[in-house]
């Protein structure tokens, strides 16, 4: 089965903080490179993140995490595997579970009228030989829509967080 696109959207950053309009892409990259690995500091549902393999190839980092998470999943741990193409893109791969199917989120930094936007794209292996979706599946899947959306904009606060923290320390230029 491929990746199939099952959910997209936007979110700007000056939405988040309207002072990170004249922020560089340099440093949108790698506040947002910072937040996004660490996101067991201030997502609930990450327990805790341990890295196990960190490659470069070319320009590309790749970088695997074992993620242990919380909750309704309490205990599970999932392994992602991370490609970032610097002041480009992240994209993260996460393997089959028990719980699922193989699914892919890519996030690309784009220019946007007033500083720099995040595009996240979700894709999911699907059965496509399953019938039409239960109405119980459809509003299980507008939920989750809902739950990629919030935990998009955390990701997003914490990237703003982490920028003007660089920022105010000269740590990126």
């Amino acid at each position: 089965m491929a990746l199939k696109e099952v959910f997209q959207h936007s979110i700007a950053l000056c939405d988040i903080d309207p002072q990170l309009a004249g922020v560089t892409c340099k440093q949108v990259w790698e506040a947002l490179k910072t937040a996004y690995l660490n996101r067991h500091e201030y997502l609930d549902f990450f327990l805790d993140s341990k890295p196990l393999k960190t490659e470069t190839v070319g320009k590309k980092e790749k970088i695997d995490l074992e993620i242990k998470l919380s909750g309704q999943n309490g205990g599970q741990t999932i392994v992602e595997h991370h490609e970032l193409d610097p002041e480009k893109s992240i994209t993260t791969t996460i393997d089959a579970t028990a719980a699922g199917t193989e699914s892919q989120l890519k996030i690309v930094l784009e220019e946007a009228s007033e500083g720099y936007a995040l595009n996240f794209t979700y894709s999911q292996n699907l059965d496509e030989s399953q019938s039409e979706q239960s109405p119980e599946e459809k509003e299980y899947r507008q939920f989750l829509f809902r739950a990629w959306t919030w935990k998009d904009r955390e990701i997003c606060k914490a990237a703003a967080a982490q920028l003007e923290k660089d920022v105010s320390a000269g740590t990126v230029q």
